[in-house]
């Protein structure tokens, strides 16, 4: 099992960091929205991060970008409705700043991570899209996705 290394409170979703995974904790509020439950990404799955600093007038977040998954997003609606993102307020810059950093060392240094996940991410990736176009349902594909996961 993984140890946690950091933790992001954000609005209505926490971020938190693990040695190979990040795992998004949604709250009931957010379920009309999809982001209720947990939605967990490895982070040899993570192609790129999008870093929007938080204003005294905006909100920030961060944006994980992962195969098979809408790439950049264009502005804090996008982020409240992407499972692959936290949006933040100003208090919590830093905090997103160090995660950001953390992630991209735990990206360029693989061999750091655990083979968890390693092997599976193809498979997992077509087992999304299956969801997506409808031919699994939400179910099965939690199901499918312990399975692949061996937990």
């Amino acid at each position: 099992m993984s140890n946690m290394l950091m933790r992001l409170e954000g609005n209505k979703v926490r971020l938190d960091v693990y040695e190979d995974y990040i795992e998004f904790v949604g709250t009931k509020a957010m379920s009309l929205l999809g982001k209720n439950g947990t939605n967990r990404l490895y982070v040899n799955q993570i192609t790129g991060i999008q870093y929007i600093n938080a204003t005294a007038a905006s909100n920030g977040w961060l944006h994980f970008s992962v195969p098979g998954a809408q790439d950049m997003l264009q502005n804090i609606h996008g982020a409240i409705r992407n499972r692959n993102a936290i949006v933040f307020s100003k208090s919590e810059n830093t905090q997103a700043g160090l995660i950001k950093s953390k992630i991209e060392e735990l990206i360029s240094n693989p061999a750091s991570l655990s083979t968890v996940g390693k092997d599976y991410t193809a498979e997992l990736v077509s087992l999304k899209h299956l969801l997506d176009v409808g031919i699994l349902t939400q179910d099965e594909f939690d199901k499918k996705k312990q399975q692949v996961l061996g937990v």
